[in-house]
């Protein structure tokens, strides 16, 4: 019984210090999202919203501890590759992919619209919100 107690307290403890790691960086990227729309910003809005969701992606992959968090703490980063590998088993890839293509096309190439990637963005963004507080996170 006091074994099952423990090991409940340090589950608790640990998703704790994960909300307070990756919580207050995700809703201020989402935050900064909508503000750079707001500006008329396309390029800025794009990579706020997809580092929205890369954070949001390794907070649930370290919250579920799936091997992509592992192998990313033991290298000391995260790589696209494990990116797309956690979004895959977490079922995050309609939230991750959309992002990527605003990071890609938003950010890099500079070819999406304001219009494309506010709706875009809305829909990572609004996903992302409805996941943590399903998780209750948020």
């Amino acid at each position: 019984m006091a074994l099952a107690s423990d090991a409940k307290n340090r589950q608790d403890e640990l998703r704790e210090q994960l909300r307070r790691k990756y919580v207050g960086e995700i809703l201020k990227r989402v935050d900064e999202f909508y503000e750079y729309v707001q500006r008329g910003d396309a390029v800025q809005a794009s990579e706020k919203i997809y580092r929205a969701a890369e954070e949001f992606v390794k907070l649930m992959a370290e919250l579920k501890d799936i091997p992509e968090a592992r192998e990313a703490n033991f290298a000391g980063r995260w790589t696209r590759g494990l990116l797309f590998s956690a979004s895959e088993k977490l079922d995050l890839t309609s939230i991750f992919d959309t992002a990527d293509v605003l990071h890609v096309e938003g950010f890099h190439e500079r070819s999406m619209s304001l219009e494309n990637v506010r709706k875009r963005g809305k829909k990572v963004a609004d996903e992302i919100i409805a996941r943590l507080k399903a998780e209750g996170l948020a």
